[in-house]
């Protein structure tokens, strides 16, 4: 079971305690809405945010980092009896963090663009969690 929620109420602690006081004030900031609007995304589901050296308590920029759950799409342009150079032995990598818009985004790239031997992993806590049945979504679309 992922932990999204103690992720991110930890990180928005340590996000409150590397400002200096008089740098932050959460009685009418809203920390978590600015953190979830502001850190960036990374494809295997990290988020980072940096507080900047001015507003640190250390004087230097301090990145704080949590996890969020997200999708992976992975897939070959060609089928495997036609790869034969290294590009076409790539694998194509798709991040989302909805888990509809991956579902719709898979289906499209098999029915509508042609790829081959689609895989969809549910990714937690940055690391791959699970498989994801592709082929019973394909049957209903």
């Amino acid at each position: 079971m992922s932990n999204n929620t103690e992720n991110f109420d930890y990180a928005v602690k340590e996000f409150i305690a590397a400002h200096k006081p008089e740098c932050i004030n959460t009685d009418w900031f809203d920390v978590q809405d600015h953190m979830r609007t502001e850190a960036h995304y990374q494809e295997d589901g990290r988020r980072d945010i940096e507080v900047r050296g001015h507003e640190s308590r250390t004087g230097n920029p301090i990145v704080i980092s949590w996890y969020e759950d997200c999708w992976q799409i992975g897939y070959y342009i060609l089928p495997f009896a036609e790869r034969q150079t290294r590009q076409d032995w790539t694998v194509e990598i798709v991040y989302d963090f909805d888990f509809d818009m991956t579902i719709d985004m898979a289906i499209d790239l098999v029915q509508e663009d042609n790829r081959h031997d689609l895989v969809v992993t549910e990714w937690r806590d940055g690391q791959p969690y699970q498989e994801v049945d592709i082929e019973e979504y394909l049957e209903c679309a």
